[in-house]
């Protein structure tokens, strides 16, 4: 039976043996009682990589740890990545838990540093030792993740896998029997620093090729809307609304056929919104809306022909 700190976290066998190293006096560095990590699963298409982490996850799974994963497997839950963004919602259940993300690239690109999603994902991955949470990811080439990402990983695994197939008679070409060989490295944000060392051998890897979907493709498409660009865009258009609903029910029926100095609307909307931008941008979208402002050359002043009637806006609700 696992036992638990003061924090409610279940210690693990693992750090049980540790801790049964050194007496009960004894100061130990508080890095080696640490149970969450980042592992990376790196290998060429066929290494075994993704059969690899199922049987690991399955393990876990079967000794009543939490697993979530982008689809992968045939047990646990299934996760949506953008769920990962709500860190700091403690209903949510990731905490305590394996996550485990096939084709980490797909999500961690490297091509994508400086998209919105990714940023805010990478500050979540940096939380994950406060939730007690072990993250493993599968990639081909670990230069297909963000370097910001690399710099939290803690174990680099590299699975080998080895088939034995029958050569004739009925079976030709079946499996008889598939092992996986594989190895360790750690790096220095470990408490040993850089180490390399082998790890068990699965023999019977054939046993457990229905806990995973063999045809699974992965697809985060849906994380588009995080991209940096996405983002603005959804925000202009949330904008470009809400200005259209305070023309309608603020401004023009109560200055309808006047004409309002565009500073004067500018500073009003800043003022009632929170919603800061220049007369520029503000000109702009009143454009888009058939306003056009015009600058006077007698006042230097730029001033805004209201419509007198709100139907004579250009809208595109």
């Amino acid at each position: 039976m696992e036992d638990t700190n003061i924090t409610g976290y279940k210690i693990s066998p693992e750090i049980q043996k540790i801790v049964k190293n050194f007496g009960v006096n004894d100061w130990i560095p508080a890095a080696i009682l640490n149970q969450s990590y980042v592992y990376i699963i790196k290998g060429v298409r066929g290494s075994g990589k993704t059969l690899f982490s199922a049987i690991c996850m399955y393990m876990k799974w079967k000794q009543g740890l939490k697993i979530y994963h982008n689809g992968a497997l045939n047990f646990g839950e299934e996760l949506d990545i953008s769920d990962l963004l709500s860190y700091t919602d403690t209903e949510n259940g990731l905490q305590d838990c394996y996550i485990f993300i096939d084709e980490a690239q797909v999500v961690f690109d490297s091509w994508s540093g400086g998209s919105t999603f990714l940023k805010r994902l990478l500050h979540y991955v940096t939380q994950i030792r406060h939730k007690n949470v072990n993250l493993w990811l599968t990639t081909q080439f670990v230069g297909d993740l963000t370097s910001r990402l690399n710099q939290q990983v803690d174990y680099v695994i590299t699975p080998d896998s080895q088939k034995k197939v029958w050569t004739t008679g009925a079976k030709l070409g079946l499996t008889k029997a598939h092992k996986i060989d594989s190895y360790y490295t750690s790096t220095e944000n470990t408490p040993l620093g850089y180490t390399q060392n082998y790890l068990p051998t699965i023999y019977n890897a054939e046993a457990f090729y229905q806990i995973f979907s063999t045809t699974y493709m992965v697809d985060h498409s849906e994380l588009d809307e995080y991209t940096t660009d996405k983002v603005r865009e959804n925000i202009e258009a949330n904008r470009e609304f809400n200005m259209q609903q305070w023309l309608l029910k603020e401004i023009i029926p109560k200055h309808a056929s006047k004409k309002v100095p565009l500073m004067a609307l500018v500073n009003t909307w800043n003022e009632q919104t929170g919603d800061i931008i220049d007369s520029k941008h503000f000109a702009k979208l009143l454009k888009a809306m058939g306003i056009t402002a015009k600058r006077t050359s007698k006042l230097q002043r730029t001033f805004i022909h209201l419509p007198s009637k709100v139907e004579d806006l250009m809208l595109t609700l």
